[in-house]
């Protein structure tokens, strides 16, 4: 039977992770957030929260922390999350040369699948690339304006 070293693996899995956010934050991508909401004053989920919040840190993650009174509704919470739920959309689009982009400018996303995401977003960073397939634009968009 093969003993386990649950403390190597963790350490190995969290260099991992930190080199995953490391390589997402240099494609020019956001790093990925953890948002906890915490409703009450319990002293134990408030050191758990804490504690994530600070994995998160370690390995270039962002985190955010919520705290809202015991009295909170069911229909308060979920307004709640309503509020922090990413409504736009963030990467890359490919095109051909028309329409014009360039950085600076906004791009206007149509999404029929999503149409919470449809909308005017600043453009980050254009490349153009010339191929035997013709010229292809690949437009990075940023925030939802």
């Amino acid at each position: 039977m093969e003993l386990l070293d649950g403390k190597k693996i963790a350490s190995e899995i969290k260099i991992e992770i930190k080199k995953e956010v490391e390589e997402m934050i240099a494609a020019g991508n956001r790093p990925p957030n953890l948002v906890a909401i915490l409703v009450g004053d319990d002293g134990a989920s408030a050191t758990y929260v804490r504690m994530k919040g600070n994995a998160c840190r370690r390995v270039g993650m962002d985190s955010l922390k919520v705290e809202l009174p015991k009295e909170t509704t069911t229909e308060q919470l979920l307004a709640e999350i309503e509020k922090l739920k990413y409504d736009g959309f963030e990467g890359d689009v490919t095109s051909f040369l028309i329409p014009y982009a360039t950085r600076g400018m906004k791009a206007k996303l149509l999404d029929n699948e999503h149409p919470n995401r449809e909308g005017n977003y600043f453009i980050k960073k254009v490349v153009t690339t010339f191929g035997t397939g013709g010229a292809r634009r690949k437009i990075t968009i940023g925030n939802k304006l």
